[in-house]
């Protein structure tokens, strides 16, 4: 999914640095109580004040940094189409000689394309999204289906 939307995953190689947020939430959640019950602060609406007006002016100050350039270099957010057409989960399954398609339980017949058009024992991709919607793709190319309950009897030339 990162891949098809251009993003690259950069992990934390380090045990530091996989742990280096969440320990900073860790202390801004100790200090943040313990300055909270020291201003004798008790409500939600005095919380968010003492938040907005002391704890993050007074953080940011230690540890903010200026940026080394002043130019933005994020990206924009894919849009609603791009990411309905990332989220999809994919498993590559056999496209068996009568052109059906084994998935989940469930027997995918394809629907043929042309004479020549023989995907039969090549691979296809079935891809699922969180609704459960199902589609096959052959070759980038997204092929048409049918769902059967028993395996087509085979034609005889």
């Amino acid at each position: 999914m990162c891949q098809q939307l251009g993003k690259r995953i950069i992990a934390a190689n380090s045990p530091q640095a996989k742990g280096r947020v969440p320990r900073a939430q860790g202390t801004h959640q100790d200090r943040l109580v313990k300055k909270l019950r020291l201003a004798r602060i008790a409500g939600y609406e005095e919380a968010n004040g003492y938040l907005d007006e002391h704890y993050l002016p007074d953080h940011n100050l230690r540890y903010a940094r200026q940026p080394a350039s002043a130019m933005d270099y994020h990206r924009r957010r894919p849009t609603a189409r791009q990411l309905d057409e990332v989220f999809w989960l994919e498993e590559q399954r056999v496209v068996s000689a009568d052109w059906v398609v084994s998935y989940k339980t469930r027997l995918l017949q394809l629907e043929r394309q042309s004479q020549h058009y023989a995907p039969a024992r090549s691979r296809a991709v079935v891809r699922e999204n969180q609704q459960g919607e199902l589609a096959i793709l052959y070759r980038g190319h997204r092929l048409g289906f049918k769902e059967v309950f028993a395996r087509p009897e085979p034609a005889f030339c």
